[in-house]
């Protein structure tokens, strides 16, 4: 066995055991002993098969206490001294600690921001370095130390370095349910709720982050001591210059601050600000009208600017108000103040009991009020009229017109697919387009459809009406800013810069910007005109350009602009910025020639979550926009048609560009069927049919015209839809089938067939676990994508909603049991060729057999030879092969059948008469 001593010095040589001498690396450790020299050790370890006992002259470790001193975690010196380089491994550092050095160790994986394998090039004895404190190796005595410039450079080590309502950057780590989870630095990590994600608090939000995407927040609630720290990305939060209210005393009478709703109620707002503050804005403090409920301004989510009015010091009971001064410049518009807007409006009800008018300003009822029924008599059959959902029930939708005119749409009008549970596709207050398809005069009662096929828009209404309603809410939002501007000189200060869309960032436009970012799901930019607008390039743009690195300059073209998240979707494909690039005169010289109506080719180049932007080739590759969803269809897996970033589709003008689009060309594309989708004749006579039945079994049917719509469309894979004749594919359990990977869930993953069926393969269903020790290190679903393609095995159905059977599917991609699967597949395959052999001849003989006895009056002649050589053609051992069964083969139930003087009607010689094909047939069996 090795010495003591022996064992020692090889401990000490290592960079665990370097501050073995007075605590730090100071000095030559070698000088301090010599070989026979008596010492005390710790024992590390034992190992029996080398014979080595591991040591330790550590003084921490031998009197059994933490090393001293400690540095402070997260504190920076910028003067460490480099005692010791070790090869492939790391640097020894030195730094003063008080009145003694300490010691510290860089690992290689912590020298440089860029991969180091070799630090000893770059690194020498003596050399003077800038780390960072980022942990502690409390049995080596040594501080674990980071000399990485990101990390040096980082404000916030722990959560000790936060506070409530500071400024943070961090990157997203993970997506999840509820929220992201961004990561601060190495070991600070915050959650940013679902609802703190965006202004408006939607769920949708989370669609734009990725894992990876750098964020900036503001701390919306922390504990220290528990290490939890919420962050909130609301834009109006993270840049407002008010103060904040974190802590009662902040809440001072008088003091305006930026809050979000939590919670409404009849009685008013509860309105929480940061550190979880909360007060109450009573319903007299909103500045409502008469009669006007709090819901109807204002929703949770919302942010929202208040005055603290009191503050009661024994329970800490705040009162707000979030009713604003009137000017006499502006008007009040849900509370808020902002300049005259020209609005039109169509008077739905007169309530004259309550001397009250319900209006709507919904753009398709405004356009189509002229045409609207009125009572029942205008009430038409086949009628094509504007509405909106007053209510949705378990079995039918009520559309609403003027008045109290409401027709009932049942199940089965609800869509061109099966409907099991009415509230996924329509919600209250929805706009729709309905057909009557049934009148009954006594009941006073009408059906109507919304199925799109009969109902869908052949124009550009929808997304006019959608882009109306967001360039009126920017105009609201800035004349709000320019309002609260002119109260206070604070106010005024906290306001956004105006960002001149039209004339710098117009669509189509020529901008130019430098390259910021380069992340794999596109390339951010920031813009040269204004600093407060970032530009994205996606990868499709980026016009296979493989030097796009951070700094680069750029000229790209304005695909579509976001004036609510102040981003810019950008091109450099060379065909959009050469067309763009053209002289203005060019530009409008190009929309000039284009007329309403016109059909024109265009290519996809941009798909948004509402519209498709399109380049017009033929108008000089002006950018065109056309929408992805109608009035009747609520998400986008409703939509049939299926569009992919440049493919090419025909498109109608609809309306030119003027500033109620935010100065875009509107164009219309079918969305139901393709002009390959023309039904046939005998479809299109049919669906009448098949849609009156369905309004008298469930609500409405579609007296639907051929050529009008009502014929059936197939999906860009072929796959039948309601309405044909052909019978739905069914997937029995056992099926091996091909499944497109649609989403990637924690415990699950979303899987689609085409657009028929849809299913799940639970974590469960994914890997052969035989045992414990076969369980992965991740989770099996790591690696699987969106629209990766895999084959599965069908299970069965889950139960669907009102413990119905048509839920979706389960499925599995085990490689045992598909494996299982495929061979009984082709089993099953052999056997059924074998079977269809063996029916097929069995056929045969029975054909054979019987054609004698049921059609003897017709045989005869052709039977009976003509000659006594064709009588005695075949050859004895075919000719005798017959049983006697066959020879009289009529049986007494056919013999009898026949009247007497027909039952004897056949010659001798037919008796005999067997033709070859009858005797080979025999021979065969």
């Amino acid at each position: 066995m090795a010495t003591a001593a022996a064992v020692a010095s090889a401990a000490a040589s290592t960079p665990a055991a370097a501050a073995a001498a007075g605590g730090g690396p100071v000095g030559d450790w070698k000088k301090l002993y010599s070989e026979t020299q008596k010492l005390k050790a710790r024992i590390l370890y034992v190992d029996p098969a080398n014979k080595k006992v591991g040591l330790s002259l550590l003084p921490h470790l031998l009197s059994r206490s933490l090393p001293s001193p400690i540095p402070q975690l997260g504190a920076v010196y910028e003067g460490a001294v480099v005692r010791r380089v070790d090869t492939g491994l790391g640097l020894l550092l030195e730094f003063p600690l008080g009145l003694s050095p300490c010691g510290g160790y860089v690992h290689v994986s912590n020298v440089a921001d860029e991969r180091t394998d070799k630090p000893e090039a770059s690194f020498k004895a003596g050399q003077r370095v800038a780390a960072k404190v980022i942990g502690f190796r409390l049995v080596d005595g040594l501080a674990a130390l980071s000399m990485k410039q990101s990390v040096v450079s980082q404000k916030v080590t722990s959560f000790k370095d936060l506070a409530v309502g500071m400024s943070v950057d961090g990157v997203i780590s993970s997506v999840e349910t509820y929220g992201l989870l961004v990561s601060l630095s190495g070991s600070v990590r915050g959650v940013v709720p679902t609802a703190h994600m965006s202004d408006l608090g939607m769920a949708s939000a989370k669609k734009k982050f990725k894992v990876g995407m750098p964020v900036s927040a503001r701390v919306l609630q922390l504990v220290v001591d528990e290490k939890r720290l919420l962050l909130t990305m609301k834009a109006t939060l993270c840049s407002s210059k008010l103060p904040i209210i974190a802590s009662p005393e902040q809440a001072e009478p008088g003091v305006k601050a930026h809050g979000v709703i939590t919670g409404v109620t009849d009685y008013g707002l509860f309105v929480t600000f940061f550190g979880g503050m909360e007060g109450l804005a009573h319903r007299n403090e909103l500045g409502l009208t008469p009669g006007q409920k709090p819901s109807e301004l204002h929703h949770v989510g919302q942010v929202v600017k208040c005055q603290v009015l009191s503050r009661d010091p024994a329970t800490n009971r705040i009162k707000l108000s979030l009713a604003v001064k009137k000017s006499a410049t502006s008007h009040d518009w849900h509370g808020v103040p902002h300049s005259p807007c020209s609005c039109p409006l169509v008077v739905l009800e007169r309530l004259l009991g309550q001397r009250v008018l319900r209006v709507s300003r919904k753009a398709s009822l405004v356009a189509a009020a002229a045409t609207l029924p009125r009572t029942f008599p205008d009430i038409k059959e086949a009628a094509l009229m504007c509405g909106y959902v007053a209510n949705v029930t378990a079995d039918a939708v009520f559309v609403r017109f003027l008045g109290q005119l409401t027709g009932r749409a049942g199940l089965a009008q609800m869509a061109d697919t099966f409907v099991s549970d009415p509230s996924r596709h329509f919600v209250e207050g929805q706009s729709v387009r309905a057909q009557v398809v049934q009148v009954d005069e006594k009941t006073q009662r009408f059906g109507v459809t919304l199925r799109p096929t009969l109902t869908g828009s052949s124009d550009a209404a929808y997304l006019h009406g959608l882009l109306r309603d967001l360039e009126l809410a920017e105009e609201l939002r800035h004349d709000a800013d320019v309002a609260a501007a002119d109260e206070s000189p604070e106010e005024a200060a906290a306001a956004p810069s105006v960002i001149p869309w039209a004339s710098k960032f117009a669509v189509g436009r020529v901008v130019s910007a430098v390259v910021s970012e380069v992340k794999e799901y596109g390339v951010l930019c920031d813009m040269d005109d204004h600093e407060d607008v970032v530009g994205h390039l996606e990868l499709s743009h980026t016009a296979g350009t493989a030097n796009l690195v951070p700094g680069t300059k750029i000229s790209a073209a304005v695909l579509d602009v976001g004036k609510d998240s102040g981003i810019v979707e950008l091109s450099l494909k060379a065909e959009l910025v050469s067309g763009a690039g053209k002289d203005k005169a060019a530009a409008k010289a190009a929309i000039s020639k284009l007329k309403v109506g016109q059909s024109i080719e265009g290519v996809v180049q941009l798909q948004r979550d509402a519209y498709l932007v399109l380049s017009l080739t033929a108008a000089g590759n002006t950018l065109a926009f056309a929408s992805t969803s109608d009035y009747n269809l609520r998400s986008v897996e409703d939509v049939r048609r299926k569009f992919t970033v440049g493919q090419k589709v025909v498109a109608t003008v609809q309306v030119l560009p003027s500033t109620s689009t935010g100065g875009r060309l509107l164009a219309h594309v079918p969305l139901l069927r393709t002009s390959g989708d023309a039904p046939s004749a005998a479809t299109a006579s049919a669906t009448p049919r098949k849609a009156a039945a369905g309004a008298k079994a469930g609500g409405g049917g579609a007296p639907a015209t051929p050529g009008e719509g009502g014929a059936t469309a197939t999906d860009a894979d072929g796959a039948k839809k309601d309405g044909d004749k052909a019978p739905r594919a069914k997937l029995p359990p056992g099926s091996v089938v091909s499944v497109t990977v649609t989403g990637v869930q924690p415990h699950q993953l979303d899987v689609a067939m085409g657009s028929k069926f849809k299913g799940r393969i639970h974590v469960t269903e994914i890997l052969d676990l035989t045992s414990a020790s076969s369980l992965p290190a991740t989770s099996p679903l790591h690696g699987y994508k969106v629209q990766q393609t895999l084959d599965a095995v069908v299970l069965g159905r889950s139960q669907g909603a009102e413990n119905k059977r048509h839920g979706e599917l389960e499925l599995s991609c085990r490689p045992a049991l598909l494996a299982k699967q495929r061979v009984a597949a082709r089993i099953c395959a052999a056997g059924t060729q074998v079977a269809a052999a063996g029916r097929h001849r069995r056929m045969c003989l029975l054909v054979f057999t019987l054609c004698p006895v049921t059609s003897h009056s017709h045989a005869q002649h052709e039977l009976q030879p003509s000659s006594p050589a064709l009588r005695h053609a075949h050859p004895p051992a075919l000719r005798h092969a017959h049983p006697p069964a066959l020879t009289h083969a009529h049986p007494p139930a056919l013999a009898h059948a026949h009247p007497p003087a027909r039952r004897h009607a056949h010659p001798p010689a037919l008796s005999h008469a067997h033709p070859p094909a009858l005797a080979h047939a025999h021979h065969l069996r």
